[in-house]
């Protein structure tokens, strides 16, 4: 009968759409399931955290030490479930009032050895030194204390102006002064002066009376940020990727003149921006194949040479593409 038809139609119907229910109710439950894996593994850094702290005590390291010297001696590391190693017998070592620059391709290694010098992992061959004595030594605590860091990925935190430059060193908060000497290292301050509230702005759209800024003037607040914290070392990765090139030199001049007495790591793929430092260590497939200043290593006609060749080609060729347009 027509109606049984219709009736049957209608059963599978209905069937199809539950059993799709369910499913994604089983798939949202193993993703939550996943989050709450690495909730619980965020839950548990406080007890490493002490136990390293045990450890600091017994080695007679001076928390309130400045750090005048780091050293990577033959430093191998492959990621957690990963057979491949992203670092391979690194070696280097920089002072007091110099800079360093690390560049190299995609996937070259970079960003391991920042992740490794600020205590993000632990599980590696080899030593980290500073101050001549092995990170293993220092109590979390102390290496952020002393270590001023901005990731390509900063956070643009909806909250005054005030709470995204002072969050570097948030027991400083309350210090206009302070803030607008790390705002004017970058030249953000112009920005704030001309918005309403000026420190007290709100920014983001998530709160009512919110501003949102651009891209570039976000990242000039995050570099603003890490400035605020006063540290040792400050390690930039990727520091100017939202910024134009006028803003990327000014950046890049006051930065220098900031640091001039600490020591400086930072990443780059712009290689026009690593002109500033003091030494370029080029890295490929996990080790450092050159190194030396961008005079000498443009002489040696090396995988540099072919990096910064192939910007320049790019650009002209974008140049040309837009004079053609």
């Amino acid at each position: 009968m027509l109606g049984s038809i219709y009736a049957l139609v209608q059963a599978v119907l209905l069937a199809n759409q539950n059993i799709n229910t369910v499913s994604q109710g089983l798939i949202s439950l193993c993703d939550h399931n996943l989050y709450l894996d690495e909730l619980f593994s965020f839950f548990n850094i406080n007890h490493k955290q002490e136990n390293s702290g045990m450890l600091l005590r017994e080695s007679g390291v001076r928390a309130d030490a400045t750090i005048e010297c780091i050293e990577f001696k033959n430093v191998s590391f492959a990621y957690p479930d990963q057979k491949e190693l992203a670092l391979k017998d690194v070696s280097f070592k920089m002072k007091r009032g110099e800079s360093l620059a690390l560049v190299g391709r995609n996937g070259s290694g970079k960003t391991t050895v920042i992740k490794l010098l600020t205590g993000l992992y632990e599980d590696f061959k080899g030593d980290i030194l500073i101050n001549s004595i092995s990170i293993r030594n220092y109590n979390k605590e102390t290496i952020y204390d002393r270590i001023g860091v901005i990731f390509q990925d900063f956070v643009q935190f909806d909250f005054s102006v005030r709470e995204n430059i002072g969050f570097g060193s948030i027991g400083h908060l309350e210090l206009d002064t302070r803030i607008w000497e790390s705002a004017q290292h970058t030249g953000v301050d112009k920005v704030i002066r001309d918005l309403p509230n000026q420190l007290e702005q709100q920014l983001g759209r998530n709160f009512e009376g919110g501003i949102q800024l651009p891209g570039g003037q976000w990242q000039k607040m995050a570099i603003s940020r890490a400035l605020f914290k006063d540290a040792d070392v400050y390690v930039l990765d990727e520091p100017s990727s939202f910024l134009d090139p006028e803003s990327e030199k000014q950046v890049f001049r006051q930065f220098q003149n900031f640091v001039n007495d600490r020591l400086c790591l930072y990443i780059s793929h712009r290689y026009t921006s690593v002109l500033y430092a003091g030494k370029i260590l080029v890295l490929d497939k996990g080790q450092i194949v050159e190194e030396g200043t961008h005079q000498e290593l443009i002489k040696s006609r090396g995988l540099y040479y072919d990096l910064f060749s192939d910007e320049i080609n790019t650009f002209q060729e974008a140049l040309v593409t837009n004079d053609a347009r």
